[in-house]
């Protein structure tokens, strides 16, 4: 399985929880994992201004796991029990942990390459292991998702160093209204791809008090 695949997918997955938490600005950093309940409605905008022509890979998170409606006759397999995003963030005296629970992610694949791909977040289905805390969440504090409703990431480019086994991948982040072009270091393992990085939410127009601006990231992807 070419390894540019592999980490495309991990680039959208990565994608969502960064923004998951840049959210959760309550919190100093952040792990979690996604789950969804439903599918986020294709932008076809972004797809046509951000994207390159190409074969589109669609993954999903519902509450019943990842999702590969396509994957039958996908030119790649997500080993779905083994992928993940994790996301805590934390406080004076705790923590939180939480996911997105309504997110969709494109990859676009020509010539048996990734060409970019796009993620699509439903802010309001943030969930951690407390439901005030999903309200704040969502409120003007972080997400304001009455007002920004999606959070997005669009992968442009990954740059591939055999060297030392890792990659990077850039592209843009679209959170709280505000676009930020981001350089995502990632891991290659033997049949998948790691992430492990931080944002600043301050960035992204979010600050509240007694949290940390930084918010940490991780997660893995791992292809059949």
């Amino acid at each position: 399985m070419s390894t540019k695949i592999i980490i495309a997918i991990l680039i959208i997955i990565i994608a969502i929880a960064a923004y998951l938490y840049s959210v959760s600005k309550k919190q100093d950093a952040l792990l979690g994992t996604i789950s969804s309940t439903e599918v986020v409605e294709k932008n076809e905008n972004q797809m046509s201004e951000g994207l390159p022509e190409g074969e589109v890979v669609v993954l999903t998170k519902t509450s019943a796991g990842l999702v590969q409606p396509g994957a039958a006759s996908d030119p790649f397999v997500v080993d779905t029990e083994n992928t993940f995003i994790t996301f805590t963030g934390f406080k004076v005296g705790g923590e939180h942990t939480g996911t997105f629970e309504t997110m969709q992610a494109e990859i676009v694949v020509k010539d048996g390459s990734i060409q970019g791909g796009l993620i699509t977040i439903d802010a309001t289905s943030v969930k951690t292991d407390t439901a005030a805390v999903d309200t704040h969440l969502q409120s003007a504090d972080f997400f304001d998702a009455e007002e920004y409703p999606t959070i997005t990431f669009l992968a442009r480019a990954i740059t591939f160093n055999d060297a030392d086994q890792s990659a990077t991948l850039r592209g843009s982040m679209t959170l709280h209204g505000v676009t930020q072009e981001l350089s995502i270091p990632l891991t290659i393992l033997s049949n998948g791809l790691a992430a492990d990085f931080k944002i600043s939410m301050k960035n992204f127009g979010i600050e509240f008090p007694a949290t940390k601006d930084e918010v940490r990231i991780q997660a893995q992807v791992v292809l059949k």
